[in-house]
């Protein structure tokens, strides 16, 4: 088997150097070391003096960019056909050509006439090939669209083919196949070398090299044999850049795709595929599975805060009779809930103030003011829609003493009238503040024995503009004598 590889390698070496016009090509599929053997053994042919082309209609892989395989590579078989030019030889005497810079003219004398386009025939030529070498072609139906297109170049040239591995090739009439080379760049150098060893430059070599790196991957399978050893350092010997090819030949890392996030039931959390949300396909969380803790009873219980805020009770009133007396802080009292009388003044539902009519002028003669009829507040003073419903119970009244019987009349909403003993008007003023108030009765009532026994301060009209009123004159001194103003009462709370 050996010896038969060995007659057709140098049967295949006979064709080439007979042959002048050469085509390359590799299969429709090809690898790594089948397109760089293809473009070490053109490269290789071209420097020996041949017209070899390397045809592969596919793309080549970027890891090859270094080798710069479009200079080399043809897409397709038109360069391999001659463009012919026909005229009437009748009318030609010379025919000459000459090329001025990248411009190639063509000359023709005529014979006794004149020439014109139109008595130019232009054509294709056949395909002018004179030998082509498949490289890992096992068979025709894996030759390159490229070349099967044009059944012609196998009918005329004479076809070989250069394989490794298992399976033989039978397309060609010379097919050489080695299953223990470790390539097809291996075999390429052996037939190169056969050629013209001296030749071969870093160029070719940088190629071979890689078909071999590429196939052994690295020189670490079971390809690699001391024939393949030989062959790279002969490669190494005439420049093969191997640091660029090692570089270039990195098999680069996968990216990494982080895979699609996917809802998984934890029981009381779910987590939502983003990518490809559907608020309608949510799974349902079963709050059964996870009850709350139970808070144990020796520990307290959490603060809670309440949904609405608690009803306040405001708290009873105390009786004037139970309230401690303080010097320092005013006394609160509540009204008595009982039906006024002659010796009790009306209070205002809303200001609580004593209403007296300005037209019940006091009695001169005795000195005292006679006491307010119980009749209701006025209607100017009572809420709008609400005659029916009795007014809260205003701020708790103190016991004060009588003050020189002197009455505070309420004539009309925000008026105030002050008159004295006789009844005659003092002041009167518009500023009322409905929060002052002051009580008037009959000096004839017995207030100041209580005011005196309770040791409480008489209360003074907050914010009053009211003119100082006097004090009740003693006995032997002058009754014209202005009054005195009274001490200031305490502030209702």
């Amino acid at each position: 088997m050996e010896n038969n590889a060995n007659g057709v390698q140098q049967q295949i070496l006979e064709k080439l150097g007979a042959a002048k016009n050469i085509l390359v090509t590799v299969s429709n599929n090809p690898n790594i070391d089948q397109l760089a053997a293809c473009l070490g053994l053109t490269i290789w042919l071209n420097k020996i003096g041949k017209h070899a082309t390397a045809v592969f209609s596919g793309e080549v892989p970027s890891t090859l960019d270094f080798l710069q395989p479009s200079e080399t590579l043809e897409k397709n078989t038109d360069s391999l056909r001659d463009f012919i030019i026909s005229l009437d030889k009748t009318k030609a005497d010379k025919l000459r050509y000459k090329v001025e810079e990248n411009v190639v003219k063509i000359f023709i004398t005529p014979y006794r006439t004149s020439l014109s386009a139109d008595d130019l025939e232009f054509g294709q030529g056949d395909f002018n090939v004179d030998m082509v070498v498949a490289l890992g072609v096992i068979s025709q139906s894996d030759l390159d669209q490229a070349i099967t297109a044009h059944g012609r170049i196998l009918h005329d040239a004479t076809v070989s083919t250069i394989t490794i591995g298992d399976a033989p090739s039978d397309l060609g009439a010379l097919n050489w196949h080695d299953a223990t080379a470790s390539s097809l760049s291996e075999l390429v150098t052996e037939l190169g070398n056969g050629l013209d060893k001296s030749q071969l430059d870093n160029q070719i070599a940088t190629a071979l090299l890689t078909g071999i790196v590429s196939e052994t991957e690295r020189f670490s399978n079971n390809k690699t044999t001391p024939q393949t050893m030989s062959i790279s350092a002969q490669l190494l010997a005439a420049g093969a850049d191997q640091q660029l090819v090692a570089t270039q030949l990195e098999t680069p890392a996968a990216p990494t795709v982080a895979p699609a996030s996917e809802s998984v039931d934890s029981g009381d959390a779910v987590d939502i595929a983003h990518s490809d949300f559907d608020p309608t396909t949510l799974p349902t969380v079963d709050e059964t599975a996870a009850p709350a803790p139970e808070v144990p009873a020796s520990e307290p219980a959490p603060d809670v805060v309440p949904s609405t805020l608690p009803t306040l009770t405001p708290e009873p009133p105390v009786a004037p009779s139970e309230a401690p007396v303080s010097e320092s802080a005013p006394t609160e009292f509540t009204q008595p809930e009982t039906t006024p009388t002659d010796d009790q003044p009306m209070l205002s539902a809303h200001h609580n103030k004593v209403i007296q009519p300005l037209d019940d002028a006091p009695d001169a003669a005795s000195g005292s003011a006679p006491a307010p009829e119980s009749a209701a507040p006025p209607a100017s003073f009572m809420p709008p829609d609400t005659p029916d419903v009795q007014p809260p119970a205003g701020p708790a009244l103190p016991p004060v003493a009588a003050l020189n019987a002197n009455t505070l009349h309420l004539d009309e909403p925000g008026t105030e009238v002050v008159t004295d003993a006789s009844g005659a008007v003092q002041a009167e003023t518009t500023t009322f503040d409905p929060s002052a108030f002051e009580v008037a009765g009959d000096k004839e009532r017995e207030n100041d024995a209580l005011a005196e026994s309770l040791n409480l301060p008489t209360m003074p009209l907050p914010n009053s503009p009211l003119p100082p009123v006097q004090p009740p004159a003693e006995a032997g001194t002058d009754p014209n004598a202005p009054p005195a103003v009274p001490p200031p009462l305490p502030p209702v709370v």
